[in-house]
């Protein structure tokens, strides 16, 4: 594969793999710090 088809297969892939980053990176946090939240939630909030 030449240099110039695979610079022209990254600039193809780059959006991609950023759409990818920017949806896959704040869905990770919110999974990561639901347990966190709902214990916050919990206790600043009793009942």
């Amino acid at each position: 594969m030449t240099t110039q088809a695979t610079a022209g297969a990254m600039s193809r892939l780059w959006p991609l793999l950023a759409w990818a980053w920017i949806a896959l990176v704040p869905a990770a946090y919110m999974v990561q710090f639901r347990p966190i939240l709902s214990l916050l939630m919990a206790r600043l909030w009793p009942g």
